[in-house]
């Protein structure tokens, strides 16, 4: 376990550095924020980087480095960071009930990632991140610290088909982070320090802007340690998720998930 006080330093020392080329961002580029930006790492495409003359960021040479090109596709690598500082602090947080009369704290956020795509038909991504917390806010959670484990990895397989199409079906397995239309149901639980991910199994197709899912999912299992986060083996969720547009502003979301909670069947068909 590492020392508390240097992790916070590296933070934010590492928040630093991220901030220092943005001023020249925002006068080269006419949007801010990036708008490939997703709520998720892996949802990022900068395959339009292929063009070197689209570049405007500092950071668009990390965002896609080529490596080889073939009649199947480009093979190339994309390398991602996020750091959050987030500072929050209470008064009587149990309505004077009970100590402690005040609190304050630090939550540090600090996630690196690689994103590995050889050719159409492969891919590797991988997320490895440092929560802590410092502070006075009571007993350890594990929501707000976690020192050093993996919040994402996975593979996706996306086999050729015989007649040509747009997107090929993706057949995904590993740990990810997954979220559902406005994330009443699924969720990457943003509001705390450690976003939840899940140990997945997953089919996803797409046809223009219609996307279907196919899945069966078991919600990971946060600790404190090191790498010693692990599948929560007593809750699974499964079923389909269709997404279709209804219009340039406008989607309908269209599901049957079924949820098994230590040995109770939950069923939300919708």
């Amino acid at each position: 376990m590492w020392p508390a006080i240097p992790r916070q330093l590296a933070g934010l020392i590492a928040g630093a550095m991220l901030l220092l080329p943005i001023g020249s961002a925002w006068a080269a580029s006419p949007y801010f924020p990036d708008p490939t930006y997703s709520s998720t790492r892996y949802n990022d495409d900068f395959t339009y980087l292929a063009n070197k003359s689209k570049g405007t960021d500092a950071w668009d040479m990390f965002k896609y480095m080529p490596i080889a090109d073939s009649p199947y596709g480009p093979t190339y690598l994309s390398f991602s960071g996020e750091v959050r500082e987030r500072f929050e602090s209470y008064l009587n947080p149990n309505f004077g009930i009970r100590a402690p009369k005040s609190n304050a704290y630090l939550l540090q956020r600090l996630v690196l990632g690689a994103d590995l795509h050889m050719t159409d038909y492969f891919r590797a991504f991988i997320q490895v991140g440092e929560w802590d917390r410092l502070g006075n806010r009571g007993l350890p959670s594990t929501t707000d610290i976690n020192h050093l484990d993996m919040l994402q990895g996975f593979v996706d397989i996306r086999p050729p088909l015989p007649v040509p199409t747009v997107n090929l079906p993706i057949f995904r397995i590993g740990r990810e982070e997954i979220l559902f239309g406005y994330q009443r149901l699924v969720a990457v639980r943003e509001g705390p320090n450690v976003r939840r991910a899940f140990d997945v199994f997953r089919f996803i197709e797409q046809w223009g802007g219609a996307t279907f899912n196919l899945l069966g999912v078991r919600p990971v299992a946060n600790s404190i340690g090191v790498f010693d986060d692990h599948t929560n083996m007593n809750q699974l969720l499964w079923g389909a998720y269709f997404t279709v547009p209804l219009g340039p502003a406008m989607k309908a979301d269209l599901y049957e998930l079924n949820s098994l909670l230590s040995g109770s069947l939950i069923l939300d068909l919708r």
